[in-house]
């Protein structure tokens, strides 16, 4: 499409959206004729053409790998405006995803999507792959008593990086993790990576599970390196000191 199209078009409808119909037509291309769960805040958007400190919306789809996922709209530029056609990215760039274990309640992560985007428009800090979003040790999901307390960014496998009128779109994941993982990711920042390759082979969507206890193996496997290690460094100076 033209920028005389694109700007014809606009004028012509003053409701369309064409970042958030190509997010769309993205999800429609992974989930086929499922018919989303759709929580719409556009009504405030609507008002101020997007210009709001928050998201404009949300949608859950359920997997046949068990499990639902959500995805943000509002990071990136939904609406039609004539400065947005052509951008080299549309506005953040991204929108957020994470992906929920099936038979848990997963409202909570909408408000948890919200507070980051507010967090982004105030602080003009986007997200990005790799990046540790450490709290305060306390549950992701309020009034629980989850171990998961902090967040990994990943991209998100399922959604490849889509280009829009209004620029390119990529959809970043957010994967809930322990404290005890985010305390270990602060201290060996180098191995996120493979962190999350680890992660992978026992949980290969990254679904966050409010009710997961265990850590990462690759911590345990990192111990007993630098317990190997230390046995070896104490081992060869007390030969030396013979």
């Amino acid at each position: 499409m033209t920028k005389e199209e694109y700007k014809k078009k606009m004028e012509e409808n003053e409701n369309w959206m064409p970042g958030w119909e190509a997010i769309d037509e993205e999800l429609t291309q992974l989930y086929e004729e499922q018919k989303p769960e759709r929580l719409d805040m556009t009504w405030l958007s609507k008002v101020s053409r997007g210009s709001t400190k928050q998201l404009d919306g949300y949608s859950f789809y359920t997997s046949v790998n068990g499990y639902k996922h959500l995805i943000s709209y509002g990071m990136s530029e939904l609406y039609a405006k004539e400065e947005a056609y052509g951008q080299e990215k549309s506005k953040w760039g991204y929108e957020m995803t994470m992906k929920l274990a099936q038979d848990q309640d997963a409202m909570w992560a909408t408000n948890l999507m919200a507070n980051l985007a507010r967090y982004t428009f105030a602080n003009e800090e986007a997200l990005k792959v790799g990046m540790l979003i450490s709290g305060d040790g306390t549950p992701l999901k309020p009034h629980t008593n989850s171990k998961i307390t902090a967040l990994l960014v990943v991209e998100d496998e399922e959604l490849p990086p889509l280009n829009t009128l209004n620029g390119l779109v990529i959809f970043l994941q957010l994967v809930g993790i322990t404290e005890n993982e985010s305390e270990w990711l602060k201290q060996n920042s180098d191995k996120t990576e493979l962190f999350i390759e680890q992660m992978k082979v026992d949980n290969p969507m990254l679904v966050t599970d409010l009710n997961r206890e265990q850590d990462c193996s690759i911590m345990k496997q990192n111990n007993l390196e630098e317990k190997s290690a230390s046995c070896e460094m104490a081992w060869a100076d007390e030969k030396l000191n013979q």
